[in-house]
């Protein structure tokens, strides 16, 4: 179990910071009245791009599918309505996007993932990503030049 972890550390890395970089620009502006709310959210977002694929390790494909993440968002979307000044609609649809990007797009271009599962155990992806440590430091200078703002 714990070779497993040390080799998916790349591939975590990867979807938290790509995760924290999209929720960072799609929740810009008026959603956060302080500092200290925008560093919660990306904390729990950090947090919401695992749920998909601790599943996964142990063989259950329910949550890396378009059918389960608006469900996964639609729960923290209603968590996350008392901390941020927007409505649960663009929580949630901004939540959606971020686990559609964050977490099956990186899957989708690196080992594959089932899109339409428990419809389709079919497997679609493109294996352009083939070493996540290489794609980790451009997308860390892209969010820490965007925190910066």
């Amino acid at each position: 179990m714990l070779e497993l972890l040390i080799t998916h550390i790349p591939s975590t890395m990867l979807h938290i910071l790509t995760g924290m970089l999209v929720a960072d620009v799609l929740f810009r502006g008026p959603a956060f009245p302080y500092r200290g709310t925008r560093l919660i959210l990306l904390g729990a977002v950090a947090f919401l791009v695992l749920i998909p694929d601790i599943p996964k390790l142990f063989g259950v494909l329910y949550g890396h599918s378009l059918i389960t993440v608006p469900l996964i968002a639609i729960v923290f979307a209603i968590l996350m309505r008392t901390m941020l000044s927007m409505t649960l609609w663009g929580i949630w649809w901004r939540l959606s996007l971020v686990l559609i990007v964050s977490s099956l797009g990186i899957d989708y271009l690196g080992n594959g993932v089932h899109l339409f599962y428990p419809v389709s155990t079919d497997t679609y992806g493109v294996s352009i990503i083939k070493y996540e440590f290489f794609y980790i430091l451009p997308v860390s200078l892209l969010l820490f030049l965007q925190l910066r703002k």
